[in-house]
């Protein structure tokens, strides 16, 4: 490792709780928006709290192929989540919340959004 790089490895660990804390905030934060999203939602997804991470695996209630689900969201929100059948969990997808809170409000919108839709 060069010199440069040690030196900030080692200004990043002594100065530890600067950098993690911001993220642990935003990440606590962003999961109660997750959670409140999802209860407001109870008819169209089932969530157990993710007990640690930054991501969420809710179970959607009524889409018959999620895989395609997934897919169309993606390209017509540009809202990306991973489909469970990755996870042999067909009917489940992978919410990641560790990003920007704007970012995350804007993707639940659109995927409550094409949920709807699904019903129509």
């Amino acid at each position: 490792m060069s010199p440069l790089n040690e030196l900030l490895a080692q200004a990043v660990l002594e100065n530890a709780p600067a950098f993690v804390q911001p993220r642990l905030d935003q990440a606590r934060h962003n999961r109660e928006l997750l959670l409140d999203w999802a209860a407001a939602h109870s008819d169209l997804v089932s969530l157990a709290a993710p007990a640690g991470g930054v991501s969420a695996f809710p179970r959607l209630v009524d889409v018959p192929d999620v895989d395609a689900f997934c897919d169309a969201l993606f390209k017509k929100s540009g809202v990306l989540v991973i489909r469970g059948s990755c996870f042999d969990s067909p009917q489940h997808n992978r919410v990641g919340f560790g990003g920007r809170t704007d970012q995350l409000t804007q993707g639940l919108e659109r995927l409550g959004n094409a949920l709807e839709e699904t019903r129509r």
